[in-house]
């Protein structure tokens, strides 16, 4: 209708600063430091008209870190390295909603947000040649942090990282490797951030009491190279997380953060690099990757067995390529699809659907030390079907609502060019224009042939990014 109009528009800018300096220390000792300091500023305004009625929001948002490592190695003998690292983070996310109506400002509870998290650990790691055939390898890392917000302090939280491998050479080109990693900690910060939603009371929501998150991923990879660049690999892994943090409904009207039942999923990859030697193209290879998941969980709402939501069942991807050689042109595409498991909350499920996606470039080496990038993206496709439940999830509830989501990304084409000046600077600038979006949006009462409809398009905007690089050696 013509008296309803929505606007929307958004500025970000973002910034990093990373260093690295490493240093010989004797002949067999060797030290390592590196800084990062990242800080992002973005502000999103919209308008709605209805009826003569003008209502508008402003929402800014200022997140950064600063980070420092440093890591001294000492090789004992020619068959043991030892190394110690030491990492010091801090981390802040504040932002603010302003929503007005006719000029008039208009009090929303929660839109005021401060997180902010300090991050320390220390870790010993050696690895060991046993022989020729066998590598060890082994790690222990021990942390804390804390997560304080304008209300709500964590308190000191530890965490634990341990690390166990073994390689196995059975014959030339050819390698073993097994793995296994266990990890115990509470929220990291950008899974407190996911919760917080600009609001402090979800952190308060049961957060003290919440036992820390214990994770196991073991690991066995099979990797054969052959020729020059042919490689053939196939993994096995499974993962298993205990006490994740999930949504749990304590009432109709009440939901609190708890720990749930473990989440527990296998995948098995496989993938191929192979090179047209014997077609004498050596230069030209194809690519081709495969990954299937199987996972399970218990629905900490319902007590139903499913499946877990970030887990994918499916991932291949299959890619072509041609290496530059000893020419100065370098080409590529590359074809993916990706299947997702439904999306389970307190009193929704979202099924998502995306269609093939797929991109390429082109690379010219103007001169020595100066390229020309080209990058095309295709266009993507994606379907969401989104239940919505009057109350709580019950088995066999039926939907109050029915929703449906259709996206629709433009394809896009971005540049860059390289400059490297061996072997001290390097500066690359790239102009990137965001793709335009096109989403449908429906909204239908269970039942009912009809419901609303909103569209929404936001057009291509470009987007500048420059790199500069600096070596001292």
């Amino acid at each position: 209708p013509d008296f309803v109009r929505r606007s929307s528009a958004e500025d970000e800018e973002w910034r990093k600063i990373a260093a690295e300096y490493s240093q010989p220390v004797g002949l067999r000792n060797e030290i390592m430091l590196a800084l990062v300091d990242s800080r992002s500023i973005d502000e999103s305004q919209s308008l709605f008209l209805e009826d003569g009625t003008r209502r508008s929001s402003i929402r800014n948002r200022e997140s950064g870190e600063t980070a420092a490592r440093l890591i001294f190695s000492h090789e004992r003998t020619d068959r043991l390295t030892l190394r110690s690292t030491l990492s010091t983070a801090f981390n802040y996310f504040e932002g603010d909603l302003q929503v007005a109506e006719n000029g008039v400002l208009l009090p929303v509870d929660g839109s005021d947000s401060e997180v902010e998290e300090d991050r320390h650990s220390i870790e010993f790691d050696a690895d060991w040649n046993w022989r020729d055939d066998w590598v060890f390898r082994g790690s222990i890392g021990r942390g804390f942090y804390t997560i304080d917000t304008h209300d709500f302090s964590s308190g000191r939280q530890s965490e634990t990282t341990d690390l166990a491998s073994v390689t196995y050479q059975p014959q030339e080109r050819t390698t073993i490797t097994y793995e296994s990693r266990h990890e115990i900690g509470q929220l990291g910060f950008n899974q407190f951030l996911a919760s917080s939603n600009l609001s402090s009371e979800i952190l308060r929501a049961g957060a003290e009491s919440l036992e820390p998150v214990s994770q196991w991923n073991h690991s066995i990879n099979y990797d054969r190279r052959f020729g020059d660049r042919g490689v053939l690999r196939f993994g096995f892994r499974r993962q298993v997380r205990e006490n994740p943090v999930r949504s749990v409904p304590v009432s109709d009207t009440l939901t609190v953060s708890q720990n749930v039942s473990p989440e527990k999923v296998n995948r098995l990859s496989a993938s191929i690099e192979y090179p047209f030697e014997r077609f004498e193209m050596e230069n030209l290879i194809l690519e081709a990757e495969v990954e299937i998941a199987d996972s399970e969980t218990i629905d900490p709402v319902t007590g139903e067995k499913r499946e877990v939501s970030w887990g994918r069942p499916l991932e291949w991807s299959l890619g072509i390529r041609k290496d530059p050689g000893d020419g100065r042109w370098s080409w590529g595409i590359d074809l993916w699809k990706r299947d997702f498991n439904d999306n389970y909350s307190v009193r929704s499920i979202r099924e998502e659907e995306r269609d093939f996606e797929w991109s390429g470039f082109v690379q010219w080496e103007i001169i020595d030390s100066l390229w020309l990038r080209g990058r095309v993206q295709g266009p993507r496709d994606e379907n969401e079907l989104t239940r919505f439940f009057g109350s709580v999830r019950e088995v066999g509830q039926a939907p109050s609502f029915i929703s449906t989501t259709t996206s629709s990304r433009d394809s896009s084409v971005s540049f860059s060019i390289e400059w490297r000046r061996t072997p001290h600077l390097e500066v690359t600038a790239s102009i990137n224009p965001r793709r335009g979006t096109r989403t449908i949006e429906t909204l239908t009462p269970f039942g009912e042939p009809m419901g609303t409809v909103q569209i929404r398009e936001i057009p291509i905007t470009p987007s500048f990014q420059l790199d500069i690089r600096l070596f001292t050696q």
